[in-house]
């Protein structure tokens, strides 16, 4: 079970915040993410599509991210 925030800001400068998101399930990041912070228990997998395996970024409990580009995520998965 992941518990705390994760945050992020979008491609259009609006900040989001999933509350103790849902674990093994990709969840869409609204417009993409520039800027992540994972404030969970757990760490979160950043992809451009669902099974993305070549492009997936792992940003782990307490840390931060930052992402342009081709390489800005769109879904993230928390396991």
């Amino acid at each position: 079970m992941t518990t705390g925030d994760f945050s992020y800001v979008n491609t259009s400068g609006d900040d989001y915040t999933l509350r103790n998101p849902c674990s093994g399930k990709y969840l869409e990041l609204v417009g993409g993410a520039l800027r992540v912070v994972n404030r969970t228990n757990t760490r979160a997998i950043l992809c451009k599509e669902r099974g993305s395996r070549g492009s997936r970024l792992v940003i782990y409990p307490g840390a931060s991210g930052s992402f342009g580009g081709a390489a800005v995520p769109d879904l993230v998965i928390f396991d």
